[in-house]
């Protein structure tokens, strides 16, 4: 879902008090307390008859006007609060044990720990999400561990449904989606705090299938997850339901689950599809893979066609800002950057990038390998490195809460 930007008037006394909760740790930030507020407000609204929206962050995040002061601005009389958008941005990797799950607090000069993020131990993390619910997140890797932060009841949730690696986790709501490498996948309807077996796999081509699982994201009422299939390259899956519970069993089964199976087309190249994101908009979708080929959806990702090719790369992720038709991919080559289909990636950072996110007001925070975090605050034109608190760290997986 798209959101917008607005400012909030409130007497001294109340941004005072909301000053004073962030400072003693009850609060993440000015804008995500009043986002907290205003989604507890839409709840009561609901509860008593009116209609409520729920908000939905996930790569990409909340557009906003084309160019602003950062931070959070805040006067005596009244307040203004303007949202920092890389206040809502985390980002995990792999150091050995625990991984490292940072946050920035100083508009990207740094990122450092998420205070009191829990691993259940020693983990490689593959992937990382939101559920929507502002504050919340999970990170998810191999052992089969899952730790969720739960920001309503303020506390870390961690399981481990499967000894498998999982790759894929997704979330809306208190209903979350594990994918391990191989298909199989568990679901939570309690954010998190038990995990229940699907009792299969993704759908797969036929009972001769192979699957390898990548990525997966849930965002504008569709769960998403990509990979490759023997039997049916440029692999993407694709739920409707709105909270899957089915998956796919029985040796010539493969058709039985909630997961419907998606070929993407345009392309005669056996390529394994690594990164997903929604577009921020519309029903649009772009996923990515090897052979360098970028695909698009335009309906809400029932399809995908070939859209862009930056061959001889590897892309990893993929990001849009809806708001100036801004796409960068991560990949092994470089970070890559179109503007209207148009490439723009002259003078964009080299090297090994595995996850990109757009955080909103033209921020983007890029991740890769030897401890590399990025930040643009020029929707992606120039890159300045972020200090990290491990500077041989993979980091690999990028979410926006």
């Amino acid at each position: 879902m798209a959101t917008k930007k607005v400012t909030i008037t409130l007497e001294a006394e109340q941004v005072e008090q909301v000053r004073m909760l962030v400072d003693a740790g009850r609060a993440a930030s000015v804008s995500g307390f009043v986002q907290h507020a205003v989604a507890v407000a839409l709840d009561d609204v609901a509860g008593s008859g009116g209609r409520c929206w729920r908000r939905r962050s996930r790569r990409p995040a909340a557009p906003s006007p084309p160019m602003r002061e950062r931070g959070q601005t805040l006067h005596s009389a009244a307040a203004t609060v303007v949202p920092d958008p890389l206040a809502a941005v985390r980002v995990a990797g792999y150091t050995g044990n625990p991984p490292d799950i940072l946050e920035t607090t100083d508009d990207g000069a740094s990122f450092t720990q998420v205070p009191g993020a829990v691993s259940g131990g020693q983990m490689t993390p593959y992937a990382i999400d939101t559920n929507g619910v502002p504050g919340t997140f999970g990170v998810a890797g191999d052992f089969g561990r899952i730790t969720i932060y739960d920001s309503v009841a303020g506390v870390w949730q961690t399981s481990a449904p499967t000894g498998q690696i999982i790759v894929g986790l997704m979330g809306i709501g208190n209903h979350w989606v594990a994918i391990a490498a191989a298909g199989e996948w568990w679901y939570s309807t309690n954010n998190g705090a038990s995990w229940t077996y699907s009792g299969g796999y993704l759908n797969y081509a036929s009972g001769f299938s192979i699957l390898t699982v990548h990525a997966a994201e849930a965002a504008n009422g569709v769960w998403m997850a990509t990979g490759y299939d023997t039997l049916a390259t440029r692999t993407i899956w694709r739920a409707t339901s709105a909270a899957p519970t089915n998956g796919a069993s029985g040796f010539f089964g493969g058709s039985s689950g909630e997961f419907s199976l998606i070929q993407a087309t345009g392309t005669a190249n056996l390529v394994t599809i690594y990164g997903i994101g929604y577009g921020g908009a519309g029903n649009v979708w772009y996923a990515a893979g090897n052979f360098g080929d970028v695909f698009r959806s335009t309906d809400n990702g029932a399809s995908f066609s070939t859209w862009r090719n930056n061959f001889p790369a590897i892309n990893y992720d993929v990001s849009t800002n809806p708001d100036t038709d801004t796409v960068i991919v991560a990949s092994s080559q470089g970070l890559y950057r179109w503007i209207a289909g148009v490439d723009a990636s002259a003078g964009l950072p080299g090297g090994i990038w595995y996850a990109v996110a757009y955080a909103g007001d033209n921020t983007w925070v890029a991740a890769g390998d030897v401890g590399k975090i990025s930040v643009s605050h020029d929707d992606g034109a120039t890159w300045s490195p972020a200090a990290v608190p491990h500077g041989a760290a993979i980091y690999n997986q990028i979410t926006v809460v």
